[in-house]
């Protein structure tokens, strides 16, 4: 998989979702899988981790990517997510 294809990436329990254009389901962690992530990716929800690079617009508390998926901010996450900006 070419990570430049991934959206998001979705904790869902000891599996996660990853965004491309189609949803892949993977029986890993989210913890697991950031491990290996390159550097244009960030966690921003304890859920959530984005690629940087398909941000589309940040409004308030959300990160809206080039899907016109909303992703919300987690308070705990805001403020790596500004200094990143």
């Amino acid at each position: 998989m070419n990570f430049d294809d991934i959206f998001h990436i979705e904790a869902y329990g000891n599996y996660i979702k990853i965004g491309t254009d189609k949803m892949i389901l993977t029986p890993k962690t989210l913890s697991d899988f950031a491990e290996k992530l390159p550097s244009n990716f960030l966690q921003i929800h304890k859920s959530f981790i984005i690629n940087f690079d398909k941000i589309k617009l940040i409004d308030g508390n959300l990160i809206t990517l080039n899907k016109d998926l909303k992703v919300p901010i987690g308070k705990s996450f805001r403020k790596s997510v500004l200094a990143r900006i």
